[in-house]
């Protein structure tokens, strides 16, 4: 998984272009801030009042346009990827005054940008000093989505991303936002509209309000940073394998560059985006080389593989030999990324979260906000894994190799890991490339089985094991939950044959179409080894698993989730309240998010035919 910093970039990669621009200075005259009622909410349209005056327009001459907003009398807020477009910026405020950018702070970790310009006269914003806030709390976004001027939208709080620095909303974004502040019910900023990917539906994110504090508290310390936060960058490596006299150093991509050297701007901010930017092929054209590393340590197929642009790369193998397996500053190689799934955390870094897709809810009733949230997250992960997928396939046929390791130690198949259940490492396994047999090869069909549960069991086989119990309902993807805990009695009480149960404590198993996909089996404490490592040692044993035990998900606890990956099923262990054991079918998977995608599809095709039939009976 990506670190701190770099998952901050990666979140930013995908930013919906929303483009701004930041410069701070002391004001030499300040505008006192709005200071709403704290103690209650107000209500949505006398937020759009009171917010939508603070909100301007920002265009810069290399084309790019987004969002900002009035922080003191003179400074506006934005990110730092809408400046970045190059030349000479313009500020168009609610009354439709234009104002010239004089400089610029900016902090390029958060993708924060502070702008200075003079003689605005407009009331800033206040920002919210309250930290972080609550999951399910409203909120209320204001940009220029697609250049539509002052527009004022709706959503909640859909989850707090702590690890990576950012808040996840679901209110609707488009280009055009990136800088637009997102405010809460008593209208002040607690984010900086930053990033979505335009795979997922409404999967939104702000950088939180406190940082922008700092970047604030930076300017009226020190003078403006037109080029970056204060401090050196390295100068970016030329490739060895471009000619010393090929560049045009009078081109303007090539100038461009030379003062910002950062690849993740010369691609799309969409994960999975098959759009190749006209920025880079000019600074391509211009004889930059491919294998040119930019001032973070990487080349350009590093954040082709972040953000999962199969199309870019198929553009970059065109453009002259490739180095497919550069390491990064941590070691890594594009296809330890891609199989990472881009080093993306989606999931948010738990112990154990990949029961989570056979028990959330995930085909929900509408108005359940809750619900909603965990699904986004769900669905976020799957656009990941169709984006990245097609990357590690590219890779693969490209020759990347399979057994490089990184500074830890770490090759691919560990990275792959990581992702959960990708089926990643049979894709990695099947090129016959790996030095030693780390890869499960056992059929779905092959799958061992838990105190007589097999992947595949009918609905009716494994109803028989217990007397008559009330049957939940299927939802409307075709998945049904069952539950026995011993701790409510479910397995002593219902359990025909309760020596076939001894020593488990919980039973959950998840049915799609009526077929058994998946199956977790919690063992009382003192039934386990006596450390997880053993534990695992005994599984693979007892079960004749062939392969290697990789961590999956983020972090590296000592209770957390091991697995290994055979064809077309996942094997997982961890201990949470007990040792347990998972059973995934991956296909399964596949079959139940793609019927939730098409849903969401659907559901949006109909919302829009209503509005549309609303239009044509309309009567004035």
């Amino acid at each position: 998984m990506l670190s701190t910093p770099e998952l901050r970039q990666r979140a930013t990669t995908v930013a919906l272009c929303l483009l701004l621009a930041g410069s701070l200075a002391p004001a030499q005259t300040r505008q006192r801030p709005l200071r709403p009622d704290t103690s209650s909410p107000i209500n949505a349209r006398r937020i759009a009042r009171q917010v939508l005056p603070s909100v301007v327009l920002i265009t810069m001459e290399g084309g790019c346009f987004g969002s900002g907003f009035f922080v003191t009398g003179e400074l506006i807020a934005t990110n730092k990827h809408v400046i970045d477009c190059g030349g000479r910026g313009t500020v168009v405020s609610g009354n439709r005054r234009s104002s010239p950018i004089i400089s610029t702070w900016t902090d390029p970790h958060r993708d924060l940008a502070l702008v200075r310009v003079a003689g605005a006269r407009v009331r800033p914003l206040t920002l919210s000093a309250r930290g972080w806030p609550a999951v399910g709390e409203d909120i209320y976004v204001v940009g220029n989505p697609e250049g539509l001027e002052g527009t004022f939208s709706r959503g909640i709080v859909s989850s707090l991303r702590r690890t990576e620095g950012l808040l996840q909303f679901d209110a609707p974004v488009s280009p055009g936002s990136s800088g637009g502040p997102v405010v809460d019910v008593r209208g002040q900023v607690i984010g900086v509209a930053v990033a979505s990917v335009r795979r997922g539906q409404n999967l939104n994110f702000a950088v939180p309000a406190q940082y922008l504090r700092a970047l604030l508290a930076r300017a009226r310390r020190v003078g403006p940073d037109t080029a970056g936060v204060a401090g050196t960058r390295p100068k970016p490596t030329p490739a060895p394998s471009a000619p010393a006299d090929s560049t045009n150093t009078h081109s303007p991509a090539l100038r461009r560059w030379e003062r910002n050297p950062d690849w993740s701007l010369y691609l799309s901010s969409a994960i999975g985006d098959t759009v190749v930017k006209d920025e880079l092929k000019a600074l391509i054209e211009a004889g930059l080389g491919v294998n040119t590393r930019d001032w973070r340590g990487r080349t350009v197929l590093h954040m082709t593989a972040m953000r999962g642009q199969a199309e870019v790369f198929r553009y970059l193998l065109l453009r002259g030999p490739i180095e497919l397996n550069a390491a990064d500053a941590d070691g890594r190689t594009p296809l330890m990324i891609a199989a990472s799934l881009g080093g993306h955390n989606p999931l948010g870094g738990l112990t154990s979260p990949w029961e989570r897709f056979w028990t959330d809810p995930l085909c929900r009733q509408e108005g359940d906000r809750n619900a909603a949230r965990q699904s986004e997250e769900l669905m976020l992960w799957h656009a990941l894994w169709q984006a990245e997928r097609t990357m590690v396939l590219f890779l693969l046929g490209a020759g990347a190799d399979v057994n490089a390791a990184d500074r830890e130690g770490l090759t691919a198949l560990d990275y792959a890991a990581r992702g959960g259940l990708t089926d990643f490492e049979q894709l990695i396994g099947r090129t016959g490339r790996l030095r030693e047999e780390s890869v499960c090869a056992l059929k779905l069909a092959e799958s061992p089985a838990l105190r007589g549960f097999r992947l595949g069991m009918s609905l009716r086989e494994v109803t028989a094991r217990f007397s008559k119990f009330r049957m939940p309902e299927t939802d409307s993807c075709g998945r049904l939950n069952l539950d026995f805990d011993e701790g409510r009695g479910a397995l002593k009480n219902l359990a025909l044959n309760p020596e076939e149960l001894r020593g488990v404590s919980r039973v959950r198993l998840t049915f799609v179409d009526e077929r058994l996909a998946y199956m977790r089996v919690t063992y009382t404490a003192e039934t386990g080894a006596a450390n997880p490592q053993e534990f695992r040692a005994a599984l693979s044993n007892s079960l004749s698993l062939p392969g290697k035990w990789r961590v999956t998900g983020g972090g590296s606890n000592w209770d957390h989730a091991h697995v290994i990956g055979c064809d077309g099923f996942k094997v997982m262990t961890g201990y949470l309240v007990g040792p347990y054991v998972e059973l995934h079918d991956v296909e399964a998977l596949q079959i139940l998010l793609q019927r939730k995608a098409d849903q969401e599809v659907r559901r949006r095709r109909e919302a829009e035919d209503e509005r549309e039939r609303r239009k044509r009976e309309f009567k004035p």
